[in-house]
């Protein structure tokens, strides 16, 4: 399991060399230059703060998430020397630069590092994958709180319009692979099928409860990808066959009135298990795994539970990333809020600045280091916030 705060020590010691070695080795200019002329924004001149200089600027506010505007200029100035204009003009200056530019860069840079030998990475030869949601708070503008909503009770609004993230991320590297961003109003279970579409497969997905339908276990299975994920514990199952290992075979109805016809049943396997660890939540409580592997002679019971708590990590890994950032003020712990008007800018900035991190240092995971597991490569820039 991470530790947040030993997590954001770490990165906060980076040196600023190594994130900006990182920034120009990764998304070299002429990526950049690619994803300018792409979008058509490479037509747009400003000689004091041209287009590649800002989609740096972009990723770096990840980098260097504890800084002022200003000073990213500053740490930035290496790659264009130059007087240090103010926030507004920098703030201009994104807004002239869109996002467009920034989503193109990212389906170029965003991608897959998991190998067979990366620890975490492969079970059986399939690639381990892990969904799940989060929000954000975002700037505090009317235009923000008509598109995205606030959160609020009985009492009081919320202080912060949010957005709701849905994430596809690799275990093994902790990569954000695909997002969605949308409203807060969005249900998580309604936002999933726009990231099913992207498994490929040699993928063995992991989810928490509340994702379960039989919609969403349809769409893995019609991409040849395989499923591990945790259910709630009042889904109706009727058994099938038992397995030796304990767990057995039914099959996942769209309706009550599907399973009393026996009709559209997909065949499913049950895991239910008890945890003994008096020191994890849950413990004595009945737990249960659905999972599309059948065979309990090659994935054994045991060996599932395990790995589901093992590779579960996107839970603690966002807000490594992006979700329930931190910000250490003097002995206070606040929410990070991305400090865009426009959420969507920072948030492809941030995913790109935490893939260079996993690029620029993967070879803990494979030499041998004892922090190389799944736990050791979430090294994610983004946690500097």
């Amino acid at each position: 399991m991470i530790d947040l705060h030993q997590e954001t020590a770490a990165l906060a010691a980076w040196p600023t060399h190594e994130r900006l070695r990182a920034l120009q080795r990764i998304i070299p200019r002429a990526r950049v230059d690619d994803a300018l002329a792409q979008t058509g924004r490479d037509r747009t001149h400003c000689r004091r703060l041209p287009g590649w200089f800002m989609v740096w600027f972009m990723i770096a506010l990840g980098l260097f998430s504890r800084d002022a505007y200003r000073q990213i200029f500053r740490w930035l100035q290496v790659f264009r020397p130059g007087g240090i204009p103010g926030r507004s003009t920098l703030c201009e200056a994104r807004q002239r630069l869109g996002v467009a530019p920034l989503r193109a860069l990212a389906a170029q840079v965003v991608a897959l590092l998991g190998r067979p030998e990366t620890p975490g990475a492969f079970y059986r030869g399939m690639r381990t994958m892990a969904i799940d949601g989060f929000v954000l708070n975002v700037a505090d503008t009317p235009a923000n709180e008509r598109a995205f909503g606030r959160p609020g009770s009985g009492r009081a609004p919320g202080a912060f319009p949010q957005v709701r993230v849905l994430a596809l991320c690799e275990t093994g590297s902790h990569v954000m692979w695909k997002w969605l961003i949308k409203s807060l109003r969005s249900a998580e279970i309604t936002m999933a099928p726009a990231l099913l579409r992207f498994l490929q497969p040699d993928m063995l997905l992991l989810w928490d409860r509340h994702f379960l339908t039989h919609a969403t276990v349809s769409a893995v299975r019609v991409r040849q990808a395989h499923l591990l994920a945790r259910i709630t514990s009042n889904r109706v199952f009727i058994p099938i066959q038992h397995l030796p290992d304990g767990s057995y075979l039914a099959k996942l109805y769209p309706s009550a009135a599907d399973r009393r016809r026996d009709r559209h049943g997909l065949l499913v396997r049950l895991i239910e298990y008890t945890l003994d660890d008096p020191q994890r939540p849950g413990k004595e409580e009945r737990h249960r795994l659905l999972t599309t592997l059948l065979d309990a002679e090659l994935d054994p019971a045991r060996t599932l539970v395990c790995l589901y708590h093992e590779r579960w990590e996107e839970e603690i890994d966002q807000p490594c990333c992006l979700r329930r950032t931190v910000r250490r003020v003097g002995r206070r712990m606040r929410r990070r809020r991305i400090r865009s008007v426009s959420p969507s800018g920072e948030g492809l900035g941030a995913a790109s600045a935490g893939v260079q991190v996993r690029r620029h240092r993967p070879r803990s995971a494979t030499a041998g280091d004892r922090h190389a597991g799944p736990d050791g490569l979430a090294t994610s820039l983004c946690a500097t916030s």
